[in-house]
C-alpha cells in the first residue's frame, strides 16, 4: 500500500493551484496566486502566455528580467495558461480577461523598450579611453612622484631619488617607462636653456641656484630620463618571445592526399612521414606523367602542410616524360646519388617549376 504525501499547511488552507477541473470562483483563485506568487513566477508565466501568442522574443525573454511584474495580470495569464474554467465565457477565453492582460502586456513592453534605450545612452555617455590615454595616464602617476623627489632635491641636494629602483619596485611596464622619462624632457631643454643663458626670464627663475647647483640639476634629470631609458630597455628584453610550435612529421602529413599504390607502373608510395626533413623529394603523378623533384631550401629539410610540400627552393623541377616512363622510373627508384642529379636533364622535355600541391594521383617514389 503506497504512503499518502502529506499536503502542506498552504495546501490545507489554500488548495492546489488552480486546474482545468476546478470549481473555484476567480476571487478564490486569485487569492491563490496573490498567496502562492512572487516576482519571479509572474515573470514565467507572462513569459508562456506571451510565447503562445508569438510576440517578439526579445520581450518575452525580457518580461523575466523586469524588477516588477503586474501579479494580477500575470495570474489571469496564467490561469488562461492551464484553462481554468472561471476564466472562460461561453466555453472561450473571457474577452475582458484577455484584454485586462494585452494591456498590461503593451505596458511592459514599453518599460523593456524603456530600458534597453536607457542602456544605450549609458554606453555612449561612457567615455572611451585608448590604450595610449591609459599610458599617459600611468606615467602621470609615476612622474608625479618624481617631480616631488625633484622639489626635494631643490630643497636639499643630498636627497637623490633612486629612479631606476622606484620603476622596478613598482614593476612599471616598459611603454610606461618611456612615457614616464618624456615628462622631463620639456625640464631638460628649459634647464639647458638656462645654462647657455640665452633666456632673461628663465635666467632669473633659477637664480637661486648656483652655477654648480644649476648644472647638477641638470645632470640629476638628465639621469631620471637616462634611467627611464634604461629600464624600460631591460624591461623589453624581458619579454619572452612566442616559440614557434613545432609539428611532428605524422602531425604534418596526416592531411596529405596521394596515391598508395598504382597498378599500371606497379608503384607503391613510401611513407609520407620520411618527407618532413629530407633534403629532397621525388613524386610522379600517374596521370600527367610528370616527375617532380623537391629539393629542401636550407639544412632543416622539406616540410608539408595540409596537403602541399613545403621549404623547397629554386632548383626544385617538374618534367613530363615520355615515352620512356618505366625507364625513368626505374632509374629515379634504383639509382644512386649520381644518377639522380642526372635524370631530370636526360627527359627532353620542357621544364616547369612545381607548385607543391600533392594530390590523389601523385606516388611519393623517393627521399634523400
Amino acid at each position: 500500500m503506497s504512503k499518502r504525501k502529506q499536503k502542506s499547511l498552504d495546501e490545507i488552507y489554500y488548495g492546489v493551484e488552480p486546474h482545468a477541473e476546478d470549481d473555484r470562483d476567480k476571487s478564490k483563485c486569485m487569492n491563490w496566486y496573490n498567496y502562492m506568487s512572487d516576482n519571479k513566477s509572474c515573470g514565467e508565466w507572462l513569459s508562456v502566455w506571451m510565447s503562445e501568442r508569438e510576440y517578439d522574443s526579445q520581450y518575452i525573454k525580457g518580461v523575466k528580467r523586469l524588477k516588477y511584474v503586474p501579479r494580477t495580470a500575470a495570474a489571469l495569464a496564467r490561469m488562461q495558461t492551464r484553462a481554468v474554467p472561471c476564466v472562460f465565457k461561453d466555453n472561450l477565453l473571457d474577452p475582458n480577461t484577455t484584454s485586462f492582460i494585452e494591456k498590461h502586456v503593451d505596458k511592459i513592453i514599453e518599460d523593456i523598450k524603456a530600458s534597453k534605450s536607457i542602456q544605450k545612452e549609458e554606453r555612449k555617455k561612457k567615455p572611451v579611453i585608448s590604450i595610449q590615454e591609459r599610458i599617459q595616464n600611468k606615467a602621470d602617476e609615476y612622474a608625479g612622484e618624481i617631480e616631488y623627489q625633484l622639489d626635494c632635491y631643490i630643497d636639499n641636494p643630498e636627497n637623490k631619488f633612486d629612479v631606476f629602483k622606484y620603476l622596478t619596485e613598482e614593476q612599471v611596464s616598459a611603454p610606461v617607462a618611456v612615457k614616464v622619462g618624456d615628462n622631463f624632457f620639456n625640464l631638460e631643454r628649459e634647464l639647458e636653456e638656462t645654462i647657455a643663458g640665452t633666456c632673461p626670464q628663465l635666467k632669473e627663475a633659477y637664480s637661486f641656484l648656483s652655477k654648480k647647483g644649476l648644472k647638477d640639476y641638470h645632470k640629476y634629470v638628465c639621469d631620471i630620463r637616462t634611467d627611464c631609458d634604461k629600464y624600460a630597455t631591460g624591461k623589453k628584453g624581458q619579454k619572452r618571445t612566442r616559440r614557434k610550435k613545432v609539428y611532428s612529421a605524422s602531425e604534418q602529413t596526416k592531411k596529405l592526399n596521394y596515391n598508395i599504390t598504382d597498378t599500371e607502373y606497379h608503384l607503391t608510395s613510401l611513407n609520407p612521414e620520411l618527407i618532413v626533413g629530407a633534403m629532397q623529394l621525388w613524386t610522379f603523378n600517374t596521370k600527367t606523367k610528370e616527375i617532380t623533384k623537391f629539393v629542401a631550401e636550407d639544412r632543416m629539410g622539406l616540410g608539408v602542410k595540409g596537403t602541399t610540400i613545403q621549404k623547397f627552393n629554386n632548383l626544385s623541377a617538374m618534367k613530363k616524360i615520355g615515352n620512356k616512363t618505366e625507364y625513368f622510373l626505374d632509374r629515379i627508384q634504383s639509382g644512386g646519388k649520381i644518377v639522380l642529379s642526372k635524370v631530370l636533364d636526360e627527359i627532353n622535355t620542357k621544364s616547369s617549376k612545381p607548385t607543391g600541391r600533392i594530390n590523389e594521383h601523385t606516388i611519393l617514389l623517393r627521399t634523400e
